[in-house]
């Protein structure tokens, strides 16, 4: 008897080994596969993201020239862009990979059809311009200059599209990469969250399946006008009122620029509780400086260091700085578009104009 209960739990101790072996070698397999399947996956949609940094910097590049004033060869941007766009034909490799692994990724499905979506309006958007430039290549001088620019311009609008697509891509890859690997290694990426609620993410619904969160309500209104303020009396360059006295200003002028800059933004509720909001919403803001002054002031104006200490000063009057704490240089990134000008004039002024970019 006890040979064969030694024998019995010896037969009973290979079958529990050889059991947990073939689920382990089974559990490594399917890790296996997911992670194999993710890698495809990945790679596709780091190509895919490639083309469509190129296309977001190169739209954004020939806009910033083309609004400078710079002198741009449109024959060869419009042949790089064409180039560039010959190129779609080969982006959506990436949703065929996750769609062939479905069966390992099913809660990917939804949000799949919808960024294919997108990629079909982002393929229209970038015909479009690439069309628009080779037909204005056609057109002699300035009117071919001027179609360019306008379709940059256009184009330039409209660019968020792409900006947005890169991400929701992202947002997929972090998913993935949390499936097949945060059970192995017991660490977990975070869900991307836009400091911008009004940009669109990806998230799990109650089921588990992927969607992708559009909250359009939260983005700016087509009707929505620029929020404007009017500071009266002279500007004052805070370098000139301090280091150069000897120049006409003094420390105490720049003094009283300050308050009539508080004054106003006081005055103006509606102005100050608006942008308030904006930058503490972390919203992408445009800002229009104009500065009115007599010809010896004007003139010796730098107007990006000028627009630059507007920037800082009103930024400074909304949040101030707690005593004995430094200013938190925070608030003034969220300007993503900037222009200054300057007029001669007797009635000295600063117009501010913002709105959301």
């Amino acid at each position: 008897m006890e040979i064969i209960a030694a024998v019995a739990v010896a037969v009973g101790g290979w079958l529990i080994t050889h059991y947990l072996s073939i689920k382990a070698q089974n559990k490594s397999f399917l890790n296996r596969v997911l992670n194999d399947a993710r890698l495809e996956i990945t790679k596709a949609i780091r190509e895919y993201q490639d083309w469509l940094g190129q296309v977001h910097t190169k739209i954004l590049f020939l806009s910033s020239l083309s609004e400078v004033g710079h002198p741009i060869d449109w024959k060869k941007e419009t042949d790089r862009f064409t180039e560039l766009f010959s190129r779609s034909r080969h982006t959506l490799t990436w949703a065929i990979r996750l769609e062939d692994y479905e069966i390992l990724f099913p809660n990917t499905a939804e949000c799949r059809k919808g960024l294919v979506a997108r990629d079909i309006q982002i393929n229209k958007y970038v015909s479009s311009l690439s069309t628009e430039l080779q037909v204005s290549c056609m057109l002699p001088g300035k009117i071919q200059l001027k179609r360019c620019k306008n379709a940059v311009k256009k184009a330039n609008e409209n660019v968020q599209i792409v900006f947005d697509q890169q991400h929701l891509v992202e947002d997929i890859r972090i998913y993935l990469q949390n499936i097949c690997l945060s059970s192995i290694t017991g660490n977990k990426i975070p869900e991307r969250k836009p400091l911008d609620p009004s940009l669109p993410r990806l998230a799990p619904d109650e089921q588990g399946n992927l969607q992708i969160i559009e909250a359009q309500n939260t983005r700016k209104s087509k009707n929505e006008k620029p929020k404007r303020i009017n500071v009266t009396g002279p500007f004052i360059s805070r370098k000139t009122a301090i280091d150069w006295p000897q120049g006409g200003t003094t420390k105490e002028r720049y003094e009283t620029w300050l308050r009539n800059l508080r004054g106003s933004l006081q005055e103006n509720r509606g102005f100050s509780d608006w942008l308030r909001e904006k930058l503490e919403k972390a919203k992408k803001l445009k800002l229009k400086v104009r500065i009115h002054g007599i010809p010896q002031r004007i003139k010796l104006l730098d107007i990006h260091d000028a627009t630059a200490q507007i920037i800082d000063e009103i930024t400074e009057c909304l949040f101030p700085r707690e005593e004995g704490k430094p200013t938190p240089q925070v608030q003034d990134r969220h300007f993503w578009k900037i222009e200054g000008e300057k007029f001669i004039s007797s009635e000295e002024r600063v117009e501010v104009e913002i709105e959301q970019f």
